[in-house]
């Protein structure tokens, strides 16, 4: 995540110097902000009926029946699978597709996260039972 941070300043400080760096530093602390902000490692947690996701420090409930896929995603420097599902928000969308080039939303678990493989296992023989 900390390339999120340099690649954009590397460009500005390259592009205009430190002397115009005030607009294109915003634009890249944003850029930042974003990609912090929309689940890059959400908070999931699973229960019998549904799966819940936090998106910015709301709960987001998604059906059982609306979970599609859990595909694998290689090209990451980690490991990292990409859940998609009927419906979850539109910037989910977004984050879907530049991972996927699917429209269709999506969340991503990563390897580092303590139970990764509990939580795929669940959600992967929970969208068997459909």
């Amino acid at each position: 995540m900390l390339l999120t941070v340099l690649i954009p300043s590397c460009l500005v400080i390259a592009k205009g110097g430190l002397a115009s760096i005030g607009g294109p530093l915003i634009l890249a602390v944003a850029y930042s902000i974003f990609i912090f902000g929309f689940s890059w490692w959400p908070n999931v947690k699973c229960d019998k009926e549904s799966l819940y996701l936090e998106f910015l420090g709301w709960p987001i409930k998604i059906p059982w029946e609306d979970i599609l896929e859990v595909k694998e995603i290689n090209y990451l420097p980690q490991k990292a699978w990409l859940v998609t599902a009927k419906k979850i928000t539109f910037l989910h969308y977004l984050y879907s597709f530049l991972l996927s080039f699917k429209f269709v939303p999506g969340f991503v678990i990563w390897e580092s996260l303590s139970n990764h493989s509990e939580l795929l296992s669940h959600i992967k023989q929970n969208i068997k039972k459909k």
